[in-house]
């Protein structure tokens, strides 16, 4: 769920870190400087390109007209069929087809078992006690509702997408007080080891343990429009340390909002391990909303309250853009940057409140220009940094507001 810093040269007194970092959040585009290529393709609705190209697969979100019925042949399930009916039920159908699920409760005592290609459709709000769904190791199935709020509520639950891969999708389902697996690391809502190819939609998230979406070798998913509220750690990210190649390629969070995030909202990739490290290519976190952090404990605090850390420290091309990232009232006075990122991209068009350290970069690769930030008088400023290098043209023009912004609403989410 973390990591410690190996610092080449003394580190900012505040990084002095007795164990694993990290936190999360959003900012406002300011439209005062050029968007970066992958950026702009972002505002714009795409993903720049990068992203699945096989025409026989699903859409991106971004992309394309998602149904608005169950699409395929279909089966009704309801809170009367027992467990081994649901999967029987589920295993009849053939990929295209849909197992359309009855609004009500339903008190597993078990695990649904998912089949490639077909999508596990709530007709409303459908809650799942007791139980989860497993989906590991299959292709292009979906699991979703209509839209945010009508859809599955997993009470305590969670999605199993370990080693899924073929244009999956989850959409417009909710996880509430999901505990924590594996040691807090696992996935406490959805389990994603080894998972590539896939979206992640419009999924509210409330109370849930550990980390609540990750944690192995991810490559080539997007999360669009989540809402995490008084989680623990929302994502936690590793990749092998060898600069492995299979994994860590295009990552991208759009319209994400972290609310009383408990300690790191993305924390993706250590800095502790000798080269080459961990290496990531292409992550983009866009027009996110972070506000109101409750890391627990007393000023200066304890090095892990972060907002965006991407600190893979073989990365490239990272965009960090228009995102809003807000201290809140329950840490003031902690000492603590935004934003962390190693390797190659860009920092721009974000607006940074009551943080220590607007952004701080490591390996001199980055660039920092064209962001705002606002203190008072309770959250000291110290600047934007470049660490350990001290490579002042990396730190660009970023501007000093003289009142606090005005609070931005929550980014918008895509219809799907």
């Amino acid at each position: 769920m973390g990591h410690l810093h190996v610092w080449a040269a003394e580190p900012p007194a505040f990084v002095i870190r007795r164990q694993r970092l990290r936190l999360a959040r959003r900012a406002v585009l300011l439209g005062v400087a050029t968007l970066p290529p992958v950026a702009e393709s972002l505002a714009n609705g795409g993903v720049g390109g990068s992203r699945r190209s096989d025409p026989s697969l699903p859409a991106r979100a971004d992309s394309g007209r998602p149904p608005t019925t169950p699409p395929g042949r279909q089966a009704l399930i309801t809170n009367r069929d027992s467990l081994s009916t649901i999967n029987d039920k589920i295993a009849s159908l053939g990929s295209g087809d849909s197992a359309v699920f009855a609004a009500g409760s339903y008190v597993l005592g078990g695990t649904i078992l998912g089949k490639p290609g077909v999508t596990l459709w709530a007709q409303g709000g459908v809650t799942l006690r007791n139980g989860d769904i497993d989906c590991s190791g299959k292709r292009g199935w979906t699991v979703r509702g209509l839209s945010p709020g009508n859809g599955f509520l997993f009470a305590g639950g969670r999605i199993n997408a370990a080693h899924a891969g073929g244009g999956w999708a989850i959409a417009n389902c909710s996880f509430d007080a999901c505990t924590a697996r594996r040691g807090g690391f696992a996935g406490s809502a959805i389990h994603l080891d080894n998972a590539r190819d896939g979206d992640v939609i419009n999924c509210d998230f409330h109370a849930c343990e550990g980390t609540v979406v990750g944690y192995y070798n991810l490559s080539d998913i997007s999360f669009d429009g989540l809402h995490f509220t008084d989680c623990q750690q929302p994502y936690s990210i590793q990749v092998p340390v060898t600069d492995d190649r299979r994994y860590g390629s295009n990552l991208v969070w759009q319209r994400c909002v972290f609310a009383g995030t408990g300690r790191a909202a993305i924390e993706i990739g250590p800095t502790d391990r000798p080269l080459p490290g961990e290496r990531f290519d292409g992550t983009v976190v866009s027009n996110c909303h972070f506000d109101d952090f409750k890391r627990l404990g007393a000023p200066p605090g304890d090095g892990q309250l972060l907002a965006i850390s991407l600190v893979g420290i073989t990365s490239i091309r990272t965009t960090v853009t228009n995102n809003f990232i807000r201290l809140g009232t329950k840490n003031t006075g902690w000492v603590w940057p935004a934003i962390e990122m190693a390797g190659s991209g860009d920092i721009t068009g974000n607006t940074v409140v009551n943080a220590t350290y607007g952004a701080i970069l490591y390996r001199a690769d980055g660039k920092c220009y064209g962001n705002a930030r606002s203190n008072d008088a309770a959250n000291p400023w110290r600047g934007w940094l470049d660490f350990p290098d001290g490579h002042a043209s990396n730190i660009g023009a970023n501007a000093d507001l003289a009142e606090p912004p005005v609070t931005p609403p929550w980014p918008a989410r895509i219809s799907y």
